[in-house]
């Protein structure tokens, strides 16, 4: 199950509005961020999911961003970024995933020392950005 409320491209400004891939929240229940579905609309079918990924239970995901891979010509050659609150254990991570894998592999989760609000809005901004 996806929602659009959130709905995240690869910001770029290369990409522009030819943009083919979408990220979105994805969920168990309609009222949590249980997971990620990500789309490429440029398919021809009914059906244009190319990734998914499903958090553990009981966790909750803040907005993700695509980050490129360096320079990266393809859209879809970045990774994933994105909090992850688990209320189970009272711990956030921060996630890395391979945008390019069908099941949005986690290359990297880093256990963080404090709580991340469920929601938290953000901007990746890269050390070029910074320098300018």
């Amino acid at each position: 199950m996806t929602k659009g409320e959130i709905v995240r491209i690869r910001e770029d400004s290369d990409f522009g509005f030819s943009t083919r891939v979408r990220l979105l929240p994805g969920s168990r229940d309609a009222d949590e961020d249980s997971g990620l579905v990500k789309l490429d609309v440029s398919l021809c079918s009914d059906d244009c999911v190319v990734g998914t990924r499903m958090y553990e239970p009981g966790c909750t995901g803040g907005e993700p961003f695509f980050v490129a891979n360096n320079s990266a010509a393809d859209e879809d050659d970045s990774y994933l970024v994105t909090y992850v609150y688990n209320e189970i254990n009272q711990e956030s991570k921060f996630l890395v995933m391979d945008a390019k894998s069908p099941i949005l592999e986690i290359v990297a989760a880093v256990k963080l020392p404090g709580r991340v609000p469920d929601g938290l809005h953000g901007l990746f901004v890269t050390e070029n950005c910074l320098s300018q």
